[in-house]
């Protein structure tokens, strides 16, 4: 029995970051077909330096890195160009361009099969050679495909030129034509940095599904943990390559920290919590977060922090939230989670005081001192834990956190859940890390579309099965966000 080729090979890699600060040495993997490779490590360990000399986009490195012969590559890089179009929809068509070109050829073949008595040898040839690469992209269906991936993608309208885009739709559009073309290899560098947790969750059953062979540098624990086969860790200048996903690669973590040099007493700890936490049966974890939403209350127990009443909040003529009611209970952490630019912000910013309702009514309990945390320019936050710390000694007994995990990796991920836990008063969390919901959320508030917000007072996991029980299939396709109009009174 042959062993089958790999669809790539890494001999000795090496690379630096100018002048001469090493990125990574010393590199071997032969990259099977079929492979879900998750690349990690700390910021600046070489993650996106690796996939550009894997796409390659960059040839000062050494030792080898050779693709099989014959596959095609795609690459979505940290700042993406899209050429040779002015608007999203013109966009999605060069990308799918040769796709299209492939299935009118297909039809003039059949078309010249089906005209009567000819030589059959050469149009049969074409025929297979067409059908064979048209069933690799997955192009039989392409318009459906092309609806069904720029809306769970939550691509902005067709018409929307691409210079009003932000830069992270930009990445979405990126990766959404990736995924059209359907190459043999994908390279993704963070693919869920801007993608919200229903779109995450849709890209991870993608890629579990996908084809060809992926590797993607990511701090997306779910994806590491649910998809990958392959652990590949660049850390300090060193890179491993390890077979197997998310869970065996902690426990492996974990004993490097036992031998580690000075002690690593906290991070061991973080990492044996979030083991113990993966060794949960779901209902488990479900129960455990009712259970620790008891004990954070404890003598806290009392009225509401944060009440709204049929609460709408506009954005010109769009609602974004169309009548919203909860109570929030002390001590309880709620997951704020739904699309870009959907009114979470806007929803912290009416709890903190810095807006106003257009209609209804948000208050604080008594004796409520709040405090919204935020990075600078919506950027990444320095040290949300440290921060998370810091107010806690002041008195701040309700946090409001913007995307937290925004520039973190999974260290200070881990950090971070560890914080969120800690604190003893009411935090509210707008955040995409479906893992950090799921080790952190008691409460859920849902940003699903139609400017409807959807109060859940359970854990993630408990949101996401009511969910599907709510929507049935279409649970798992995300939709283009859409808005009503606001009414006022």
């Amino acid at each position: 029995m042959t062993t089958p080729q790999p669809v790539y090979t890494l001999k000795g890699l090496g690379a630096a970051f100018p002048p001469e600060r090493p990125a990574f040495r010393d590199l071997w993997l032969s990259l099977p077909a079929g492979a879900r490779v998750g690349v990690v490590g700390p910021a600046g360990a070489g993650k996106t330096t690796l996939l550009r000399i894997m796409a390659g986009e960059l040839s000062a490195f050494e030792g080898e890195a050779q693709p099989a012969a014959g596959i095609t590559v795609g690459h979505l890089s940290p700042e993406p160009r899209i050429d040779g179009a002015e608007t999203v929809a013109g966009a999605i068509e060069a990308g799918v361009g040769h796709l299209r070109k492939l299935l009118k050829e297909y039809d003039a073949v059949m078309a010249e099969l089906a005209s009567g008595p000819i030589d059959y040898g050469p149009p049969m040839e074409a025929q297979g050679r067409l059908e064979q690469a048209l069933n690799a992209a997955g192009a039989w269906r392409l318009d459906r495909r092309v609806e069904s991936l720029t809306a769970a993608l939550r691509l902005p309208p067709g018409p929307t030129p691409l210079g009003a885009l932000t830069a992270a739709e930009r990445r979405r559009l990126a990766l959404c034509r990736l995924l059209l073309r359907a190459p043999d290899l994908l390279l993704l560098d963070d693919p869920a940095a801007d993608l919200d947790a229903e779109a995450a969750a849709w890209l991870d059953r993608h890629l579990a599904a996908y084809r060809g062979t992926v590797v993607a540098a990511t701090r997306d624990r779910c994806f590491l943990e649910g998809v990958a086969d392959w652990i590949l860790e660049l850390d300090g200048a060193a890179a491993t390559a390890r077979r197997g996903g998310y869970a065996s690669w902690l426990e492996q973590k974990r004993e490097q920290l036992d031998g580690a040099a000075p002690p690593a007493g906290d991070r061991r700890l973080a990492v044996q919590r979030e083991i113990e936490w993966l060794r949960m049966p779901a209902r488990v974890r479900t129960a455990n977060a009712g259970a620790r939403m008891q004990s954070r209350a404890g003598a806290s127990a009392g009225p509401a922090v944060v009440e709204a009443e049929n609460l709408i909040k506009g954005s010109g003529a769009r609602a974004l939230i169309g009548g919203l009611s909860f109570a929030l209970p002390p001590g309880a952490i709620a997951g704020v989670l739904g699309p870009g630019r959907c009114g979470k912000t806007t929803l912290l910013g009416l709890i903190a005081g810095e807006a106003t309702p257009d209609a209804g009514a948000i208050r604080l309990g008594p004796d409520v001192r709040a405090a919204l945390m935020k990075g600078p320019d919506g950027g990444p936050h320095p040290d949300p834990a440290a921060r998370l710390a810091a107010l806690q000694q002041t008195g701040v007994n309700l946090v409001l956190l913007d995307e937290p995990e925004r520039g973190l990796d999974i260290d200070g991920l881990r950090a971070l859940e560890e914080a969120l836990l800690a604190f003893p008063g009411t935090l509210v969390v707008a955040t995409a890390d479906r893992r950090l919901l799921d080790r952190t959320a008691t409460h859920i508030l849902a940003f699903e579309g139609d400017s409807r917000v959807e109060w859940f007072p359970g854990a993630y996991a408990a949101y996401e099965s009511d969910r599907r029980r709510r929507l049935g299939r279409a649970a798992d396709q995300p939709q283009r966000v859409r808005f009503r109009k606001l009414t006022r009174g």
